[in-house]
């Protein structure tokens, strides 16, 4: 026996993609909007395919996968803090919300 409840759409979808999930996880499943809608409601979890969990395994991967590379380049190059010009603005934005020369906090 299992210690593993069944999942909601909606507890995988806010793990991985976040509070705005939904349009997320419809792209990452190659499906509208309004499928995932339907899913996630009171009546249509009993249309979810069959083999959704196959290719929904295959994009928590990949996000897994990105993201693992996000900390891999953060721990070996850290942020870029190359002053960015948007163009029409005579204001420089930079990449990140930390000061120059503000050490991280751990």
């Amino acid at each position: 026996m299992s210690n593993y409840e069944t999942l909601s759409l909606r507890q995988i979808g806010e793990a991985a993609w976040g509070s705005h999930w939904m349009t997320d996880m419809a792209s990452a499943l190659s499906v509208g909007d309004r499928t995932m809608r339907h899913w996630t409601s009171d009546t249509g979890a009993q249309d979810i395919p069959a083999d959704l969990e196959d290719e929904l395994r295959d994009a928590l991967l990949e996000r897994v996968r990105v993201i693992q590379d996000m900390v891999l380049q953060l721990e070996t190059v850290g942020i870029d803090r190359t002053p960015v010009q948007a163009e029409g603005f005579q204001t420089q934005v930079y990449t990140t919300m930390r000061r120059p020369g503000e050490r991280r906090k751990r």
